[in-house]
């Protein structure tokens, strides 16, 4: 009673105040120990989210660069291959046109050996500008050394049609040989042919006339 009514307090009540307050004191050492290391746990975590958000962010800058040249080397490889065929397709184009030519040749060379087989020269073998040339080369080697002597047959249709040629084949190469005719007169000359009929002149006789 005297303890409440006059405030006086034993060592007993103060040890036990004193207990007390250390039990406080402990506690609250505690929690601020409890919230030191949860405040350095926090940080290391928000720490570690940065860090890891950094290192996202870094590995999504990567992705997209390393997408964006993915882009890149397809659309150039699309654009490739697009030149490629357009190449391949032109190529193989000019292959078949030559192909066709060749096979235009050498049906055409055929055509002309059997013509010449059959005693007919083809402008095949014998190209009219080369066979040209010939005639006006024979013509100027008589003029200048020959002077009186022509070449009957000037034109170059001529021998196409003439069967005055011989040809042989050694190998791969074939030899015509062509007959040129000369002549002292510049035109052919014409021959006419005498024909005797007889010819009635009366009822009692009769007569051979000649034109």
């Amino acid at each position: 009673m005297a303890k409440g009514l006059f405030g006086t307090a034993t060592m007993g009540d103060v040890n036990l105040l004193a207990r007390h307050i250390n039990q406080i004191n402990k506690r609250t050492r505690l929690m601020a120990k409890a919230l030191e290391q949860h405040g350095d746990h926090l940080s290391s975590f928000m720490s570690l989210v940065d860090k890891r958000t950094t290192n996202l962010i870094d590995e999504i800058q990567k992705n997209s660069i390393e997408i964006l040249t993915i882009a890149n080397k397809f659309h150039m490889s699309l654009e490739n291959t697009q030149s490629f065929l357009l190449n391949t397709t032109t190529l193989l184009t000019e292959v078949t046109n030559k192909g066709n030519m060749l096979r235009s040749k050498v049906d055409q060379f055929e055509s002309a050996v059997q013509s010449l087989v059959e005693g007919r020269i083809s402008p095949f073998l014998l190209p009219k500008h080369t066979l040209t040339q010939a005639l006006h080369k024979i013509q100027t080697i008589l003029t200048n050394s020959y002077s009186g002597f022509y070449s009957t047959q000037p034109h170059p249709s001529y021998y196409y049609t003439n069967l005055n040629f011989m040809f042989m084949r050694n190998h791969s190469k074939i030899f015509i040989t062509l007959r040129f005719h000369i002549s002292s007169l510049t035109h052919p000359v014409r021959l006419y042919k005498i024909m005797s009929l007889p010819v009635t002149v009366n009822n009692f006789s009769s007569m051979q006339l000649s034109y």
